[in-house]
């Protein structure tokens, strides 16, 4: 015999502004360090590129947003 699912209760749905401003500040959390070679980090930033174009892709436009915003920040 199967275990019955259990369902939670739904979740809330965020107003599209605060949903923004969390995404941004998930986002805001880059350093740099400066004994780290450029080079790594232009590296860095066409892996995010890339990344982000895979997850915009696949419709996943939270994650999407977010490797973006961390690239131009």
């Amino acid at each position: 015999m199967s275990n019955p699912v259990v369902l939670s209760e739904p979740q809330p749905v965020a107003k599209p502004d605060d949903r923004i401003k969390a995404l941004v500040k998930k986002a805001e959390d880059v350093t740099t360090d400066d004994s780290i070679p450029i080079k790594r980090y232009w590296h860095s930033g066409r892996e995010l590129l890339r990344m982000a174009n895979v997850y915009l892709d696949e419709k996943n436009f939270e994650r999407s947003f977010i490797l973006y915003m961390k690239y131009i920040m």
